[in-house]
């Protein structure tokens, strides 16, 4: 624990020190909390902080309680104004957000952050991303060491991956979705089993090698061009430090929040948005206890709900951005007919173009990357055409 703290305050001091006005992102989550409490208190008076949002979110409402505390200079920035651009601007810009992604993750989530980003300076920003890591981001129930096969793989990724960023029904052919879902299963497994024979490891294993390499790691690379992005627990040595604790001590955020515990006490008794506050974890009473599994009641209640609706939730300003691009692809079909005819059903196509479908906002953003797919690859095809023409010369 000392160990893991001392890292962290040496690398906030050092990024300050080279980088004065970087912009922590603090929300009312555990892992931002955890960056402020690195800071020097001396240090933390005038330390930039921003928050996407708005005023009266309980997000907001923890992060502004955390800034005002400690005497940061607090920004709150909506995620807004997709309403001021022409249907054609905001399809380009989700399509552009799909190549600078090569179409591997959400592009409707990236417009939407990028239109919210354009209202703010960009500069050093300091990210919680790689929190996750230390607290056993998949576990789910009671944790001890235990084998595993397919069939749980096929279960995590029901509950925790497919979910989020699921198609609605009847937009491909079943035989397809029944192949893709396998083929999805099968890779999933296949990464699992880079972590060994144990379930919870394994799943540490899944999330650090693989989901953060194609979440934080695909999105952080997309804006690079425009900010330096900073993740200090996704340094090496917390990463180690991470990789040595067992299961049992990350889960439930017992880790972090004694590390939180190390960092500053004060901050560690402030309830996170949602949850308990971190001491609450570190050191859990029966009381605490009890809140706790009732909150994991609850989500894994929303969860059952969610997938017994097949729906999900749109990313922040997916909605209105959404809105928009059905809309730009109303006006020209040909927009996508050419790059995702060859995927998704024709009947639902035309239902979507005719207006009888407005699709969710995970529907939109999987056309978008098969048409820069589709785009990219005539592309890279036509380079080896002239490139062998040249060739003959």
């Amino acid at each position: 624990m000392p160990r893991a703290a001392a890292l962290l305050r040496r690398s906030l001091e050092s990024l300050l020190d080279e980088h004065p006005d970087a912009v922590l992102q603090l929300t009312g989550g555990q892992d931002s909390r955890l960056l402020l409490s690195a800071v020097p208190p001396a240090r933390r008076r005038g330390l930039h902080a921003m928050t996407l949002g708005c005023a009266g979110e309980r997000d907001v409402e923890v992060a502004s309680r955390l800034a005002a505390r400690d005497g940061l200079v607090h920004e709150v920035h909506p995620l807004a104004g997709a309403d001021a651009l022409a249907p054609a601007e905001a399809w380009e810009r989700c399509l552009t957000s799909a190549m600078r992604l090569d179409a591997t993750s959400d592009p409707v989530a990236l417009a939407a952050l990028d239109i919210a980003e354009g209202a703010f300076g960009q500069g050093t920003r300091i990210s919680g991303l790689g929190g996750e890591i230390a607290r056993g981001f998949y576990y789910f129930g009671r944790v001890h060491d235990r084998p595993y096969g397919r069939g749980d793989a096929e279960r995590l990724a029901a509950w925790r991956m497919f979910v989020n960023d699921s198609i609605e029904p009847g937009a491909v052919e079943e035989e397809f979705a029944r192949w893709s879902r396998a083929v999805a299963v099968d890779d999933v497994y296949e990464s699992l089993r880079g972590g060994g024979d144990e379930w919870h490891r394994a799943t540490d294993h899944l999330y650090l090698r693989h989901r953060m390499q194609r979440w934080a790691g695909v999105t952080d690379a997309a804006v690079a061009d425009r900010r330096i992005v900073v993740n200090p627990m996704l340094h090496p040595e917390f990463l180690s430090i991470a990789a040595r604790l067992v299961p049992a001590d990350k889960a439930a955020s017992r880790f972090l929040s004694l590390l939180q515990i190390e960092l500053d006490p004060e901050l560690a008794r402030i309830p996170l948005e949602g949850r308990p506050a971190p001491v609450a974890y570190a050191r859990p009473g029966l009381l605490s206890i009890a809140r706790q599994n009732v909150s994991r009641v609850r989500k894994g209640a929303c969860k059952a709900v969610q997938r017994a609706r097949r729906g999900n939730r749109p990313p922040a300003g997916g909605a209105q951005l959404t809105r928009l691009v059905v809309e730009a692809w109303r006006e020209d079909p040909a927009r996508i007919v050419s790059g995702a005819a060859d995927f998704v059903r024709a009947d639902w196509l035309d239902a979507v173009l005719s207006g009888k479908i407005d699709p969710r906002p995970s529907s939109v953003g999987y056309v978008t990357n098969l048409v820069a797919a589709v785009r990219a690859s005539a592309g890279s095809q036509a380079h080896r055409s002239v490139g062998g023409r040249m060739n003959d010369l």
